[in-house]
């Protein structure tokens, strides 16, 4: 009994040793015949030597331009286009919004259709004083003559002298027209809101479609140069370091190039900390 139990037990481990030596050779990666070995990862190697380095402190401040040139609507109107990207660098006279000109556009037709009225009444008016001219010239000697009575030249004199009334209230009504076709003009040129200097473009406060008019405040501001960052806490100490935070960045003109800075290096929108050394 015992010999027939040790078989079992023998036979049982045959089998255990079989089982694993099948899972190991399954689960062995097979090696691709010709696949070069894994070079070695290379690790840099640096020297290491005592010197000195400099403490960055951070602090929160603001960066405000030296020049802030707010862009304000003239006139009232719907924002159609805006025409910069926040935070791009911007030309004086670079478009920035579209205020709908429509209705401008239209007061400006309708006072140059009154000018002309006005044109059209002084020619009507120089026509009639030059006939009342040749009545009186023509009534003179008959009335000198007794051809004619005194009472048709003073009707001709008084005529005339009308006339010319008419004439010189077409021309102030002609100078009246054209002073409200300049107005329409200048409405009209209020639509379109440009940068009034070089400099960063800031952000927008009002969005396209919102309406304006000059009382609905700056719809952006344009700043030109920079200055140091405004801090709102004290300075740094060696155990407690501040951070600083500009909101705009501007650099405007020639240096703005000489930078070699693309547009949208500095958006307001995107504040970038500023880190300053001290030793």
């Amino acid at each position: 009994m015992k010999t027939l139990w040790r078989y079992k037990l023998w036979l049982l481990g045959v089998l255990v040793l079989i089982a694993i030596g099948v899972v190991v050779l399954v689960a062995r990666p097979k090696r691709v015949s010709g696949q070069p070995t894994p070079a070695p990862p290379e690790v840099e190697v640096v020297q290491v030597e005592q010197k000195d380095v400099p403490i960055y402190g951070d602090w929160i401040g603001t960066l405000d331009g030296l020049v802030n040139a707010d862009v304000r609507a003239q006139v009232t109107g719907y924002l159609q286009e805006q025409g910069y990207q926040e935070g791009a660098f911007v030309k004086k006279g670079q478009l920035l919004f579209q205020i709908d000109s429509r209705p401008f556009q239209a007061a400006l037709d309708q006072a140059e259709g009154q000018l002309a009225q006005a044109k059209a009444a002084l020619a009507n008016a120089e026509a009639v004083q030059g006939r009342t001219q040749l009545d009186v010239d023509r009534y003179t000697p008959l009335a000198r003559e007794h051809a004619a009575t005194q009472q048709d030249l003073d009707n001709a004199i008084q005529n005339n002298l009308a006339a010319k009334a008419n004439i010189e209230t077409a021309k102030a009504q002609i100078r009246t027209d054209e002073a409200a076709v300049e107005t329409a003009k200048i409405n009209l040129g209020f639509t379109t809101l440009v940068a009034p200097i070089d400099g960063i473009a800031g952000q927008a406060q009002l969005q396209v479609g919102a309406l304006v008019n000059p009382a609905s405040g700056p719809v952006t501001r344009t700043p030109c140069g920079s200055r140091s960052p405004r801090t709102s806490t004290p300075g740094p100490t060696p155990d407690r370091p501040a951070t600083c935070t500009p909101t705009t960045t501007s650099t405007c003109g020639p240096r703005h190039q000489e930078a070699g800075a693309s547009p949208s290096a500095a958006p307001p929108s995107r504040p970038a900390p500023a880190r300053t050394a001290r030793s």
